[in-house]
């Protein structure tokens, strides 16, 4: 199974990934690519998905990693709003050809991850969140994937911050989802982008895909990877991330 990740730089303006401090990201990215590589072994490849400039950027910027394979795309290629920074991943996820685990630049994995992962079966989540979908959430706007499908809301959300899959059976969930993306995420669908669209894509209706599906669903333990969340990573982390060894 490989570990693997995904950098659109697009052209510089997303070089720091939601870091705010571009020094900041690149020193967590290359923790983060470290432990990685310490816990796959040579049991597997730890991949980079990027652009042409983000491949320039990680390659000046982060110097103590050595054996992670980079893949260049050339996202120019696809129709959609940059606003959905995470359609790039979305595609990533169906250029697999074998078992993986995709993480953000904002998770350390701990020594056993590999192992705890890579012998189950299913569709592999960071966890299983609970939508509680009130008046005052917004979460109307996720109406438009249940008229697209059985017009059934789903609760359960699987959560994207690590997520993949040990069997390629299940690799058209991910196909499937990103069909949908080709169309929703395109320049000029939807003229005002909140972060709620972004999830609804990437999670919500990726979700009722698998449900759909009935593929088995693994929640990853907690103890076997660290996920800095949020968006003021500076004051919240910096000295923890500075701080660690691997």
């Amino acid at each position: 199974m490989n570990i693997i990740y995904t950098y659109w730089s697009n052209g510089i303006k997303n070089i720091d990934c939601g870091f705010s401090h571009p020094d900041f990201f690149f020193m967590c990215a290359e923790k983060s690519l470290r432990s990685s590589l310490k816990t796959i072994g040579n049991q597997g490849e730890v991949i980079i998905y990027t652009d042409k400039c983000g491949f320039g950027l990680l390659k000046n910027n982060i110097k103590n990693v050595k054996g992670v394979k980079v893949v260049v795309l050339d996202y120019s290629k696809y129709d959609f709003d940059e606003r959905f920074w995470n359609f790039p991943k979305m595609i990533t996820y169906t250029l697999q050809k074998e078992p993986f685990i995709h993480i953000d630049f904002d998770v350390i994995l701990q020594p056993d991850f590999y192992e705890f992962a890579v012998n189950r079966d299913g569709i592999l989540t960071e966890k299983v969140r609970r939508l509680y979908r009130n008046s005052d959430s917004r979460t109307f706007i996720l109406d438009v994937f249940d008229e697209k499908s059985d017009k059934m809301k789903t609760h359960n959300i699987l959560c994207s911050g690590l997520i993949g899959t040990t069997n390629m059976d299940y690799i058209d969930a991910f196909k499937e989802n990103f069909d949908v993306a080709n169309e929703y995420c395109k320049k000029g669908f939807i003229e005002d982008v909140e972060f709620i669209n972004l999830w609804g894509i990437e999670e919500y209706n990726f979700t009722k895909v698998v449900e759909q599906k009935k593929y088995p669903v693994v929640e990853l333990f907690p103890t076997t990877y660290r996920h800095y969340t949020g968006n003021n990573k500076y004051d919240n982390y910096y000295e923890e991330i500075k701080n660690l060894e691997i």
